[in-house]
């Protein structure tokens, strides 16, 4: 067996907030051989109430690995925002890292006001609540925050999403657990409000470490109405393969996608 200890002291001395990712690879691992023999079930080695503190460790700003998802979720999902009165729909919220670092981005920009609901969804009780715990002690006082599950692999309108009801949707390392992507996007696309001076959904987003910004992708026979904005996986990986064989049932619409991140002046 290869000793990691190399790889890890190297990492320590480089950047450490990434040593969540090597804490949390390592805990997987030990318990992947009883996986592999059918001993155990995927969701228990991963989602068991002894890996919280890990999870919480690992989806964090403060994690330079992960941290760099939530960023560009934030700066796109800030630029597209319509304006007074929008409403934000994030699917698998997780422990909330993404939804901080996007009212952190608003709150920059001034524009916290602007949200007139923000629902913040998560279908990992233990996620669910440690998540509406850090939102409701960090933003207190924003109007219209709300919490609960939703699988997006369901129906939103039996789940108390309605059709136009959203200005966007969003949502950070989620998309590819989607077991129809093409369901999945049609579903969010639906819930959007036609944005300003067009008749369009606003913005579904997927950001990533491995993820470039490709309009042509996201053009390539995606069959929803009008257009879509979003951060799609990178040529070759395996949700780009997903994505291109659920987009490639349906004709082609114009898109937009998301600009490179711009540094932060306070970072």
């Amino acid at each position: 067996m290869l000793d990691a200890s190399p790889v890890r002291q190297e990492q320590q001395r480089w950047d450490p907030s990434w040593m969540p990712a090597y804490a949390l690879a390592e805990a997987v691992a030990r318990d992947y051989p009883a996986f592999l023999r059918g001993d155990v079930a995927g969701e228990d080695v991963l989602f068991a109430p002894r890996r919280l503190r890990l999870w919480v460790d690992y989806f964090s700003n403060d994690n330079g690995l992960y941290a760099v998802n939530n960023r560009v979720g934030a700066v796109a999902v800030a630029d597209w925002l319509p304006g007074p009165g929008s409403s934000i729909l994030e699917l698998g919220g997780g422990l909330a890292s993404g939804a901080l670092a996007l009212l952190a981005e608003l709150e920059t920009r001034d524009r916290l006001r602007d949200v007139q609901s923000y629902r913040f969804t998560e279908p990992v009780s233990a996620f669910l609540r440690r998540g509406e715990q850090t939102l409701r002690d960090r933003y207190p006082a924003l109007a219209g925050l709300s919490f609960g599950a939703l699988d997006m692999n369901q129906g939103f309108g039996e789940q108390g999403v309605a059709p136009a009801s959203v200005s966007v949707v969003y949502a950070v390392n989620t998309l590819h657990a989607a077991r129809d992507l093409g369901f999945t996007l049609g579903k969010c696309t639906g819930r959007c409000r036609p944005a300003a001076g067009s008749s369009s959904p606003n913005a579904c987003h997927r950001p990533s470490p491995s993820m470039r910004t490709s309009s042509s992708i996201w053009r390539r026979r995606f069959g929803l109405r009008g257009s879509i904005r979003g951060i799609v996986p990178a040529a070759g990986s395996s949700a780009s393969k997903t994505g291109r064989r659920s987009w490639g049932r349906r004709d082609s619409r114009t898109c937009a996608s998301c600009p490179t991140s711009r540094p932060s002046a306070s970072r």
